[in-house]
């Protein structure tokens, strides 16, 4: 057991305790490989902690919906570039293998997708004909 000493001293008007330990008793003793700690008693596991009160369990979901609720005008254009890019990225590797520089076929899959746009929101905008 190290030896523990306290010394008091006088800082700006308040006592401080300082404790000082003996460095030469400062070692860790080796167990002997035979599952005990560093006291002599019987090593135990650690297990996993886990919310012991269901209101903490569903105050951390709400929370986490609330953050996603408020974040979503951040998070909706980020998950749709991932998307787009997941499937999109074969047509890509596709149009290089065949030697079209990458630049041009990002550009070509790009007025693919988004040349049918305008015709087809331009046909929905029309307003229906009446008899």
């Amino acid at each position: 057991m190290p030896a523990i000493m306290e010394q008091t001293e006088l800082l700006g008007g308040f006592d401080q305790k300082i404790i000082l330990m003996d460095e030469s008793e400062n070692e860790i003793p080796d167990s002997g490989g035979q599952g005990k700690d560093i006291t002599g008693n019987e090593a135990m596991t650690e297990q996993p902690r886990r919310l012991k009160n269901p209101a903490l369990s569903g105050l951390l979901v709400l929370a986490v919906f609330y953050t996603l609720y408020f974040a979503r005008v951040f998070l909706l254009p980020i998950a749709a570039a991932l998307i787009l890019y997941f499937l999109l990225s074969p047509v890509l590797r596709s149009l290089k293998k065949i030697r079209v520089p990458e630049f041009l076929g990002a550009a070509l899959v790009l007025l693919i997708l988004l040349g049918g746009f305008p015709m087809d929101s331009a046909n929905s905008m029309t307003p229906p004909l009446n008899g």
